[in-house]
């Protein structure tokens, strides 16, 4: 009975899911957390998501927007952290450790002036490579 509830507010779009989503299957529930909690700024387009969260997005997460990279997760004192790397300051891309079905897939984003932020995205379904892939088109194309 329990795994047919998770299922379904997964279903739903109250659980994350598992697999890295674009930005229109991101649910409203979900897309209202990001707003509240200042994540994403209102008028800013969703490309790419993904929470590594078990009960809520708001745990940790990576986006693609139509201008930013993020990546975010709640500290041990509760507290929600925030990273960010705008896509015209973006060098490059890399990745430091292939994910499986199990496990997502680590990646560098690394800004001109030589700092970085790490990307945590699911191997699942190939959602990692299609995220990178549509970060790596707006670099190349800024």
């Amino acid at each position: 009975m329990v795994l047919v509830v998770g299922a379904l507010m997964e279903v739903i779009g109250i659980l994350p899911s598992s697999e890295v989503q674009k930005g229109s299957e991101v649910s409203s529930f979900h897309l209202n957390a990001l707003h509240k909690n200042e994540i994403i700024e209102p008028d800013e387009g969703i490309e790419y998501f993904y929470s590594n969260g078990l009960l809520s997005i708001i745990d940790e997460g990576s986006l693609l927007t139509d201008r930013r990279v993020i990546t975010y997760f709640t500290d041990e004192n509760d507290e929600l952290k925030i990273y960010e790397l705008y896509l015209n300051d973006i060098a490059s891309v890399e990745l430091l450790e292939k994910g499986t079905f199990m496990l997502p897939s680590i990646y560098k984003v690394i800004n001109r002036e030589g700092n970085w932020l790490p990307i945590v995205v699911s191997a699942e379904k190939r959602g990692d490579r299609k995220f990178v892939k549509a970060l790596q088109s707006k670099i190349t194309s800024e």
